[in-house]
C-alpha cells in the first residue's frame, strides 16, 4: 500500500473514531466532502498545510497519523 493510501486510511479511522462524517471534517477544515473522500482513498496528494488542518481537526499530531499509517 503506497503512502497516500496509509495516511488516507489512518485520517478516516481517526474521523470514525470521533464519530465525524466527510462532509463535517471538509467543514471544519475549509475544504469539500469530494476532497476528503478522494484523500481518504489515497487519490489525492494533500499539502502540508492541508494535513496540518486535518491533524488539528481531528486533535493528532501528523507524526501520530503516520504512525498509524505504518501500523497498517
Amino acid at each position: 500500500m503506497d503512502i497516500k493510501r496509509k495516511f488516507g486510511q489512518a485520517v478516516r479511522e481517526r474521523r470514525k473514531e470521533l464519530k465525524m462524517n466527510q462532509e463535517e471534517l471538509a467543514h471544519r477544515v475549509g475544504t469539500d466532502q469530494g476532497y476528503i473522500s478522494l484523500l481518504e482513498t489515497g487519490q489525492m496528494n494533500t499539502t502540508l498545510d492541508m494535513m496540518e488542518q486535518i491533524c488539528k481537526v481531528l486533535d493528532v499530531r501528523v507524526g501520530d497519523l503516520f504512525s498509524s499509517a505504518d501500523k497498517s
